[in-house]
């Protein structure tokens, strides 16, 4: 994950929201927030279909277990595709992504309303459906 919110924090360092949405039930997940487990898919930055000019970014999914576990693929026009794993929480305010070999967490605004988890990662607006 640290290679990938690198990528994501230097693209994303001008502006917006990471836009996660799909089905999720309210009941408690890791952290103590709404349960978001589940693979979410990319289907927009800023409103724009992939591939992103801006990011470079052709595909990324997201899945969240139950257990707290994640994974992040993500694909480029260029470059090599990456592969992040970790653990994080939601406490319904932020989404907490601690990523493999890593102690310390990045931390990003977040909330859930309704079917939509909005991150907030420097400005700009990813959105995902399960």
């Amino acid at each position: 994950m640290r290679k990938l919110f690198r990528s994501m924090l230097t693209v994303a360092a001008m502006a917006g929201t990471i836009t996660l949405a799909g089905c999720s039930d309210l009941t408690s997940g890791p952290g103590g927030g709404p349960d978001i487990s589940g693979t979410w898919t990319l289907r927009t930055i800023e409103g724009e279909a992939l591939p992103s000019p801006t990011t470079g970014i052709t595909g990324m999914t997201a899945a969240f277990t139950a257990g707290g576990d994640y994974t992040i693929d993500t694909r480029y026009a260029a470059g090599t595709p990456e592969h992040e794993t970790g653990v994080y929480t939601f406490d319904g305010t932020t989404l907490a992504l601690t990523a493999a070999g890593q102690t310390q967490p990045t931390r990003l605004p977040a909330t859930l309303s309704g079917a939509t988890l909005t991150v907030d990662i420097g400005g700009l607006a990813f959105a995902f459906r399960q």
